[in-house]
């Protein structure tokens, strides 16, 4: 597949799966006349489960260059301003017990902006429909891919086939791509005589020991059962003895996003037995915070049609690349989400990975060292990202080093200021998420790209 001279081949890109993840990166790849894109999607219609997302300043800079800014804007609170100054983004609160303790205000440059996530979807989905020549086919299961020196060939459930150079495999934590790629790569070790447990050993997402109960209150019932309720205008993270709850505005204000978290740490890494995710009663879950403070009960007890999630998460894989095929998002390092980064780190992984396919050095012939780049920027820092995400849960719930001594829920032992200590010593590893830009990851992807290209010329 040789270019002819003074001529470039359109590369066709292939992007398997319609989350975020996937939708953002066919955004930013939408930029480049060079790139023929097409998304394929199993599902019969685009509807995005689960309630709220966070967009850190890290994150902001990404969608602002991407022309998100001005509709993003307008789902959130009026009185909400975007400003790069110290604003509160999350008030931390010890809640498991009869009368509440807040300790520490986490400001960061911008705050937190949280959305509704299929009101998110449906921005990029309006900016791809406008602005990208990009086919969106749904209803197309990836069973299979096969990989030649020519590209890649996609096999669907019913029967289908299509082919393209390079694949952006974006199907989440289930991930179909993400089992074909490191199978290959695990037979290629084998055969080489090589350790194949590092590839096998990481295809299969694990069980945090944590069940998430997702749900939306209405702030207009919240305001009428608890008037001022803090959570109708603060993020606010409930601490407590094995369960935590993250709470938060969206769509404008007219709905509270709660996510209320129960684990059991002698269960992390087992097999979880039944639906990950599954419909609950609200009395149900809500029993589970019965001696927590009013302001949680009041929470908990009015959720609209909660669901459980049972939480998993990715180990560490070795590698996010084969020769022309790209994990990305859940599908490489699916994780916690106790740092509010997963849907940042996919939309990380589209900026840079976009800008490679985009480069004026890819084509059909340099895929590999284009995901070369990609992996070597991407692979170590999602990694990191997955490890960093399980440490801060364990803050939230008395687990981590320090705590030893908080047996139980309501323990009233803790001091303010050993509290404060705590959240102190976990924004140091949140940081990034406000004070990093993705910019620089992209600009050292591209520089390697350009020093590999030059090597083999």
């Amino acid at each position: 597949m040789s270019s002819s001279p003074g001529v470039r081949s359109k590369t066709r890109v292939a992007i398997v799966g319609c989350g975020i993840g996937g939708l953002t990166c066919a955004l930013a790849l939408g930029q480049y006349s060079s790139l023929e894109v097409s998304l394929y999607e199993s599902a019969p219609k685009l509807a995005e489960r689960g309630a709220g997302i966070t967009i850190w300043a890290r994150t902001w800079e990404i969608l602002k260059k991407l022309g998100l800014e001005q509709d993003l804007v307008a789902l959130l609170p009026d009185d909400v301003k975007i400003e790069d100054k110290p604003t509160v983004a999350f008030q931390f609160r010890k809640a498991d017990q009869g009368k509440g303790l807040s300790f520490y205000e986490l400001k960061t440059n911008g705050g937190s902006l949280n959305y509704h996530r299929g009101e998110f979807q449906q921005v990029l989905l309006r900016h791809i429909s406008s602005t990208v020549k990009a086919r969106i086919h749904l209803g197309k299961r990836l069973v299979s891919f096969e990989e030649s020196e020519q590209g890649v060939e996609l096999v669907f459930a019913d029967g289908s086939r299509a082919n393209c150079d390079v694949m952006v495999a974006a199907d989440g934590i289930k991930s179909v791509s993400r089992r074909v790629l490191l199978n290959e790569l695990a037979r290629k070790a084998s055969d080489a005589g090589e350790d194949s447990a590092e590839y096998t050993e990481t295809i299969d997402p694990i069980f945090s020991g944590t069940v998430a109960y997702r749900g939306l209150v209405s702030s207009k019932i919240l305001q009428e059962k608890f008037p001022n309720h803090r959570t109708i205008t603060t993020p606010t993270n409930y601490w407590g003895k094995n369960k935590h709850l993250i709470v938060y505005p969206i769509s404008q204000g007219r709905l509270v996003n709660v996510v209320a978290f129960c684990s059991d740490r002698s269960l992390e890494g087992t097999t979880y037995k039944g639906p990950w995710v599954n419909d609950t009663p609200t009395n149900e879950f809500a029993s589970n915070y019965a001696s927590w403070e009013e302001e949680v009960r009041v929470l908990v007890e009015n959720v609209e049609n909660p669901t459980a999630w049972a939480i998993h998460a990715l180990k560490p894989l070795k590698t996010y690349v084969s020769r022309r095929v790209a994990l990305l998002g859940d599908a490489a390092h699916a994780m916690t989400p106790h740092q509010g980064a997963g849907a940042g780190q996919a939309i990380d992984d589209a900026f840079v990975l976009s800008a490679l396919l985009g480069s004026t050095l890819c084509n059909p012939e340099s895929i590999p060292q284009v995901l070369q780049a990609y992996n070597a920027v991407r692979q170590p820092f999602g990694n990191r990202v997955v490890a960093a995400s399980r440490a801060q849960g364990l803050f939230y719930e008395f687990n981590a080093p320090g705590f030893e001594d908080i047996h139980s829920e309501g323990q009233d032992t803790i001091s303010k200021a050993r509290l404060e200590e705590g959240a102190e010593q976990l924004v140091q590893t949140w940081v990034w998420l406000w004070t990093t830009s993705a910019t620089e990851e992209r600009n050292r992807a591209l520089k390697m790209l350009e020093e590999s290209t030059k090597r083999i010329e």
